[in-house]
């Protein structure tokens, strides 16, 4: 009993652990620290393994695959959420993963796998409507209105992206709120109209700033100051450039950077500006080159991870496809059964009837 004891104690502690790394990772990655985040997942992972714990395996793999996700490690996200689909529970923490497939599919521009995956999600949070999951709802509607709107369906994207800012703003859920409006905004963009553009992007500013959030403040302020540009007020595109890319350096987004290096040229070119449109041009040059380097780097060191990926999809279609056989076997032997069942209560009523 002394001994069960102690492993019960081992266990809950190296259980409090895990929380605790998850934890942490969860706190620097909200503040855009990936490599930091990555680290305490990874430490997570480990102790839920070791606990043979599923469900804390699938959530750290998840965790995983959004943090490499947003350094833009697209072939290794999808490597941990495919790993976390193996691993999955229950149906929501499927539909999450599948959302998350989505998002990065989208970020890699392949729309019809990012499709085929948000709908899925999007049943699957719908599945349940006693307990509904009104978060991953919202953020699927989001997707699917980017999506939309990158494929020229004007429709489509505000009827998904009004639904997600109504849900977001019923649950008072303020970096969605935020996100939604900046969505807004990028499908205006899209549409040329920029005006719109400011609102929106005005809009997620504010309550980015609310929420501490200083990725999405530096994306937001770099589509309000391309906004200011088109619409030809270039003291405060101007202003919003340099504000936005001290931001973005502060936080290492290199990404927003660029964005921020190309209109800078533009701006100050449009001012007649030369030298500093010259000086910017040449740090955008090093930041492309930077770019184009990791790039090269991530590629080779994916090519094994997403030969993995390629497998693990078609396991998993072929498990799907096996599942689907079954059911349907099972279910015509259901009919032959029920059938039989009746003919020989046929059988029996007429020898009594005879």
């Amino acid at each position: 009993a002394i001994s069960k004891c102690h492993a019960d104690s081992s266990a809950f502690l190296k259980r409090e652990k895990a929380f605790a790394y998850n934890l942490l990772g969860v706190i620097v990655d909200y503040q855009s620290n990936y490599d930091s985040a990555l680290f305490y997942y990874f430490k997570s992972l480990a102790l839920f393994k070791e606990l043979n714990d599923k469900s804390g395996i699938m959530f750290r793999y998840n965790n995983i695959a959004v943090a490499y996700q947003h350094i833009g490690n697209y072939p290794l996200s999808i490597k941990y959420l495919l790993l976390g689909l193996e691993n999955a529970p229950n149906i929501k923490s499927t539909a999450r993963l599948m959302q998350n497939l989505g998002e990065v599919y989208l970020a890699m521009n392949e729309y019809t796998k990012a499709k085929a995956s948000l709908l899925s999600a999007l049943k699957l949070y719908n599945y349940d409507k006693d307990e509904p999951d009104n978060t991953g709802e919202a953020y699927v509607n989001e997707k699917l209105g980017n999506l939309y709107s990158t494929m020229g369906k004007a429709d489509s994207a505000i009827y998904y992206l009004t639904n997600a800012l109504q849900i977001n703003e019923r649950a008072q859920h303020k970096n969605g709120m935020a996100q939604d409006h900046y969505y807004f905004g990028l499908h205006y963009k899209n549409n040329n109209k920029w005006l719109e553009v400011v609102k929106e992007a005005k809009s997620a500013i504010d309550i980015h700033r609310q929420d501490g959030e200083k990725f999405g403040v530096a994306e937001s302020t770099l589509l309000l100051a391309e906004a200011q540009y088109k619409l030809n007020k270039l003291d405060e595109a101007l202003n919003y450039s340099l504000e936005g890319i001290a931001l973005s350096r502060e936080i290492k987004a290199k990404e927003p950077q660029k964005g921020y290096l190309e209109l800078l040229v533009n701006i100050y070119a449009s001012q007649k500006n030369f030298a500093k449109a010259y000086w910017h041009s040449q740090q955008l040059n090093i930041l492309k080159d930077s770019l184009n380097n990791e790039e090269k780097i991530k590629q080779v060191a994916n090519m094994e991870a997403l030969y993995e990926n390629d497998k693990k999809e078609k396991e998993l279609a072929l498990v799907r496809a096996q599942k689907l056989t079954a059911d349907a076997q099972l279910s015509a032997e259901e009919t032959k059964a029920t059938l039989l069942i009746a003919g020989l209560g046929l059988v029996t009523l007429i020898l009594v009837l005879g």
